[in-house]
């Protein structure tokens, strides 16, 4: 990447974080902020350019064909959140030292599976 690239993106994250903060406080006092008037989304994408002055990327990356993937479909939901909160649990008891050194096993004090259903009871609860 050149060095006038370099700074282009730089000033543009630098801009960007400005007006994103001014949004917030604005969102913060009144509730609602104006939508920007210097950056915008890509056709429903998660990539963000300026509007008043596209570099020669930003102009390439325009001229592509741009693909939206379908959704997941319901029935693989319940798979990937039941392996979401595994994961979790998981997480918080590595953190906690609540596993053995090999790194594969629970300590004896831990009942993985009642942990699970525990919070799979409690997600139930506040849904």
């Amino acid at each position: 990447m050149s060095a006038e690239d370099r700074e282009y993106y730089a000033r543009f994250a630098k801009d960007a974080r400005k007006e994103f903060d001014h949004q917030v406080i604005e969102f913060r006092s009144t509730g609602a902020c104006q939508p920007s008037k210097h950056f915008a989304p890509l056709d429903n994408s998660n990539i963000w350019i300026r509007k008043d002055c596209p570099n020669p990327l930003e102009n390439e990356i325009l001229s592509y064909e741009t693909i939206r993937f379908p959704k997941r479909p319901p029935e693989f939901d319940e798979e990937y959140e039941e392996r979401e909160l595994r994961s979790a649990i998981k997480r918080k008891l590595k953190e906690k030292g609540l596993m053995e050194k090999d790194g594969k096993t629970w300590k004896k004090s831990v009942n993985f599976e009642e942990l699970v259903e525990r919070e799979k009871k409690k997600r139930l609860k506040t849904s």
